[in-house]
């Protein structure tokens, strides 16, 4: 296989998104640019330079639509967990399938699922209370810790203690999964039905719910979700229009500003070739 350098890779990302972009605001779905991507519309106008992905946001309803409706393609594709058993995360991708990402902490039976994407988030109700909130985000966040030990493969974790922990882990899992007792296509399901257990509540907040990584910090009114243009690459895409709260409460007060050059570093740890 031909391996995708990283500028390239960018750029089928950026098309991926384009296309999207385009159906949803042909079909009425409202989608945004979410996480690190809204950060370098804002802070860049574009990708964060030492960024390599691109993620977008629905409210649940939008988010249901956009599975059930994407169009058919010659090579862009939707996938959820619902769709294939073996996609191991609670959240959509929109995939290129002329590609495939090789995803190193990742077992071959998930990997082997991945393309060039851009990851597809829904924004769910949250509690009305605190405090329900934050034990809620507590129950995404062990959620989140049982699926890595089902779909992570063996390795080194952080430092002495935390490699013998995740290993431990992996290792109860996979004896769960030999037995019949945990499936990870269970678990993701249960992660998926857990991040829309308060959606018959009438709240005032949203999140994303369906990913464990900014845990509590994704809370926001349902006020700060409306519609604002903005350049990204070039072209004009949706964020929220109460982004400057958003932001602060994932990256601190000072986003705007560069972190240090030794921080300038992706989160992600993949290979992308064209198949």
């Amino acid at each position: 296989m031909v391996e995708i350098g990283i500028i390239e890779q960018k750029k089928l990302e950026l098309d991926i998104l384009t296309y999207v972009a385009e159906f949803c605001d042909k079909n009425a779905i409202t989608y945004f640019l979410c996480g690190g991507t809204m950060l370098g519309a804002v802070r860049h106008n574009g990708i964060i330079p030492w960024d390599d992905d691109i993620d977008i946001m629905l409210m649940r309803d939008d988010y249901e639509r956009l599975i059930a409706e994407f169009p058919k393609h010659d090579y862009f594709r939707i996938i959820d967990n619902r769709i294939d058993k073996d996609y191991p995360f609670a959240y959509a991708t929109v995939n290129d399938i002329r590609t495939y990402k090789e995803e190193s902490k990742l077992r071959s039976r998930f990997t082997k699922k991945l393309c060039v994407n851009i990851d597809v988030f829904p924004i769910d109700i949250l509690p009305d209370d605190e405090n329900r909130r934050i034990t809620y985000y507590k129950q995404i966040a062990w959620q989140g810790q049982i699926l890595k030990s089902c779909v992570d493969r063996f390795g080194k974790g952080m430092g002495l203690w935390g490699t013998i922990r995740k290993n431990m882990a992996i290792l109860y899992s996979r004896i769960l999964e030999l037995s019949c007792f945990r499936k990870p296509e269970d678990v993701v399901e249960n992660f998926r039905l857990l991040a829309q257990s308060h959606s018959s509540e009438k709240s005032l907040y949203r999140g994303i719910t369906a990913i464990a990584h900014y845990g509590i910090k994704e809370t926001n009114q349902i006020t700060a979700y409306g519609i604002e243009k903005h350049l990204f690459e070039g072209k004009m895409f949706n964020i929220i229009s109460g982004y400057d709260i958003y932001l602060r409460q994932l990256y601190g007060d000072e986003y705007i500003s560069l972190p240090p050059v030794e921080k300038q570093i992706t989160h992600h740890v993949s290979n992308c070739y064209w198949r």
